[in-house]
């Protein structure tokens, strides 16, 4: 996100994220609750329908490297994330 929007927007943008997430550890555990008192089978249906849903939208909506619109060049990645990561 901070690679992609500018100016006062970030910070909007972050803060948007941070209530993003805090409605959804908020509603989250209810949610389960419910959802388990009506059986496990349905948690885990909507539980894999989320997970497909995220997939699709990381797969297909965003783009492979986020663009910079100017400023200096991205560091390297360290030597210990190339050997964790790669392959």
């Amino acid at each position: 996100m901070a690679d992609s929007i500018e100016g006062p927007a970030r910070s909007r943008a972050f803060g948007m994220l941070h209530w993003a997430f805090n409605i959804g550890a908020a509603v989250a555990g209810a949610m389960a609750g419910f959802l388990a008192g009506h059986g496990f089978g349905l948690l885990f249906a909507l539980n894999i329908a989320a997970a497909l849903a995220c997939a699709a939208l990381v797969g297909f909506g965003l783009p492979a490297i986020a663009p910079r619109a100017h400023g200096p060049p991205r560091p390297a990645a360290p030597a210990w994330a190339t050997r964790c990561w790669s392959g």
